[in-house]
């Protein structure tokens, strides 16, 4: 021992004895099982009668025995959904209650050394905390399956170590999706608006961030709002809400493709990282057809004489003289809806189906359509007596579709009659006989005229005589008879 009563014994410990004999060991830390043991060395000094002193010194061995200390540990795991935080505390005991756990660190997979921080790349980040243990996980966002872990490395307080994992293992974020329908008239709009939902639990880390069209000559999602169709419509989509407007065309009718509509979910961690998923859904309109229709007309008029048909829309059909048309209809679910009629686009159509407003029947006469007053109006000719070719009439509704019907006018003979005069006088004189229009024959010595239809007006200028082959003269001579003439309407 030294001076100071101390015994050092290279990695095995340190003696230490009071002035009451009483022998302390220290081991260092690392120290297990019994050292040789130290000599205890005990003086006494004894006085005797005469004054005399003696030491005497007895000796005894002291044999400490320094059992070991274990720890025993158990690993963590931990789940979460994507993108959220997760932790987890591997637990350490040692086997001596006098040891305790003074430090927790993180192994570094690349150099095996302890550390506070451990980052997998692509995985997520592991950080520590060295009093409790405590190990926080922050994934990466796109990750979403179970985590390589990390290597939790305890220290006792005799400098001993022992280790265990801390596993997590991420749930992937899902969204699942509903298709809608809508069903409207030819040339309404329509819109609809297909779903989106979460998994469960995902709201935590996860929000739905926007909607997009599919553009379906591409296949891709576009950033466009509106997407055209040849001959089938306009979707447009708004980009908060999801919800597509369908605008048709108006000749389209039946059920187009569906439209796609992607939804983007992003999700975050708490480094404020973000990663994206998306989800698609459709959207399907039906566009129920929608045809106006028409009823024919005719009328009667006398030789000659214009003839005219009124034109009724959305009226009933009360006179076979008119021309109707009516807007067509159809129902959506339990609702009646309509499509107007353009009455701006009423015309005839010539023997080639050409819009025109007026047509010409050689040999009948012309049919004329006044779109201010809504008429047709056939004017015959002269000559014509009979039932006309009729003339096709036509209207489109607002979305372009058109119905036809006709009109036919049929043109009555109108015959003027006469009726003859008889007149006497004596030999060599001059009898005259008065010209009479439409004016009872009151009597025979009147050559009387008179209209065939009161529409029909005589035409007095055309008074005339008219010889034996027919021909019109201004007087008649029969040989051996005499000579007449007509003059001032006798």
């Amino acid at each position: 021992a030294d001076n100071d009563g101390k015994v050092v014994v290279e990695n095995v410990g340190t003696y230490t004895v009071d002035d009451k004999g009483q022998v302390t060991f220290v081991p260092v830390p690392s120290y297990v099982g019994t050292p040789t043991p130290v000599t205890v060395v005990e003086s006494a000094v004894l006085i005797s009668d005469d004054k005399t002193t003696a030491i005497i010194t007895t000796k005894s061995m002291y044999t400490p025995t320094v059992t070991d200390v274990t720890m025993t540990s158990e690993n963590a795991t931990s789940t979460g959904i994507q993108g959220a935080t997760q932790s987890g505390t591997p637990t350490f005991k040692t086997s001596d209650k006098s040891v305790t756990v003074v430090k927790h660190q993180l192994i570094s997979p690349e150099t095996n050394q302890a550390t506070d921080s451990v980052t997998i790349p692509g995985e997520g980040t592991y950080t520590i905390e060295p009093t409790t243990g405590l190990v926080t996980f922050v994934p990466d966002p796109s990750y979403k399956e179970k985590g390589t872990g990390v290597t939790v490395q305890a220290t006792d307080s005799n400098g001993e170590t022992s280790t265990a994992t801390y596993t997590p293992t991420v749930t992937p974020v899902s969204l699942t999706s509903t298709n809608v329908t809508s069903k409207d008239i030819q040339g309404a709009t329509q819109s609809g608006t297909p779903t989106f939902a979460l998994s469960n639990g995902a709201e935590a880390t996860t929000t739905i961030t926007g909607y997009k069209l599919v553009d379906p000559t591409t296949g891709q999602a576009t950033d466009k709002t509106s997407v055209v169709v040849q001959s089938v419509g306009k979707y447009t989509i708004d980009s908060t809400t999801g919800k597509v407007t369908f605008q048709p065309d108006g000749a389209y009718k039946g059920t187009p493709d569906a439209i796609k509509v992607e939804a983007t979910a992003t999700v975050k961690n708490a480094k404020n990282e973000t990663a994206s998923i998306t989800k698609e859904a459709t959207y399907t309109p039906t566009v129920i057809p929608v045809t106006p229709s028409s009823e024919a007309s005719e009328t009667t008029g006398p030789q000659g004489q214009a003839q005219t048909s009124v034109i009724k829309y959305d009226t009933a059909d009360t006179d076979a003289s008119t021309v109707n048309f009516t807007k067509g209809s159809a129902m959506v679910e339990t609702v009646a809806k309509s499509v107007e009629l353009d009455k701006g686009t009423v015309t005839l159509l010539d023997a080639n189906g050409a819009e025109t407003t007026t047509v010409t029947v050689a040999d009948q006469g012309t049919y004329s359509l006044n779109k201010d007053t809504n008429t047709i109006t056939f004017q015959p000719l002269s000559s014509f007596v009979g039932k006309a070719t009729p003339v096709t009439v036509q209207v489109k509704d607002a979305n372009g579709t058109a119905t036809t019907t006709t009109y036919t006018p049929t043109v009555t003979a109108v015959t003027p009659t006469g009726a003859s005069s008889v007149t006497e006088g004596a030999r060599g004189t001059t009898q005259t006989s008065p010209v009479v229009f439409d004016t009872p024959d009151q009597d025979n010595t009147t050559v009387n005229f008179n209209k065939g239809h009161e529409k029909v007006e005589l035409d007095k200028s055309t008074l005339t005589l008219v010889d034996k082959t027919g021909k019109e003269v201004k007087e008649v001579v029969v040989p051996g008879e005499g000579t007449y003439v007509l003059k001032d309407g006798v």
